[in-house]
């Protein structure tokens, strides 16, 4: 994802874009890749980015994250689907507390972009999601949290069936032309 965003930012002329309004973005585990991402070019390892949309972003990935009183049966994401994915992504070597694996253990979240935070009622990741928009926030980031109560985790990805959905891709859309767009008005 870093050689993807570093590519994007070199051949920003080629693409015919402005490299100071790249914005990133991310649902579940995107949303964690996202969020690394960002934090990595807030600490100048990766080209600026503008904004960061995160949707029932997956921030935390130590088993203390998941509480017992979680939402026991969600239609996509049970607690034990989250310690596969976990256990996969990590591998035998690594660490879930490291802010690269858990960015919502980063020790410092100020310097990042003006963050969109998307969670579901019904969603194992709902709570980090909230923490991170909090923190976020103490932190004096410019940050856009939008729970949907009664949504599960993927609604987003199903507008077909979920009419809720539209609102929430209504309410990014509208952010991410508010935070990449700006003076323009495009």
């Amino acid at each position: 994802c870093a050689e993807a965003l570093r590519a994007v930012a070199d051949r920003a002329a080629d693409l015919r874009i402005d490299p100071g309004r790249i914005g990133l973005g991310g649902d579940s585990a995107g949303g964690n890749l996202a969020a690394v991402l960002a934090l990595m070019a807030r600490d100048g390892a990766l080209p600026p980015v503008r904004a960061q949309t995160l949707i029932y972003p997956a921030l935390d990935l130590t088993p203390e994250a998941r509480r017992p009183d979680q939402p026991a049966d969600t239609m996509f994401m049970r607690p034990e689907t989250m310690d596969w994915f976990v256990a996969h992504h990590l591998g035998p070597e690594g660490d879930a507390r490291d802010w690269r694996a858990s960015p919502g253990l980063a020790a410092d979240l100020a310097g990042l972009p003006p963050t969109q935070v998307v969670t579901a009622g019904h969603d194992v990741l709902r709570d980090q999601g909230l923490g991170f928009a909090a923190r976020l926030a103490d932190a004096g980031v410019t940050v856009r949290l939008r729970d949907f109560p009664g949504q599960i985790h993927n609604f987003v990805a199903m507008p077909h069936a979920i009419p809720t959905a539209h609102v929430a891709i209504a309410e990014i859309a509208e952010f991410l032309v508010e935070h990449l767009c700006g003076d323009t008005g495009a």
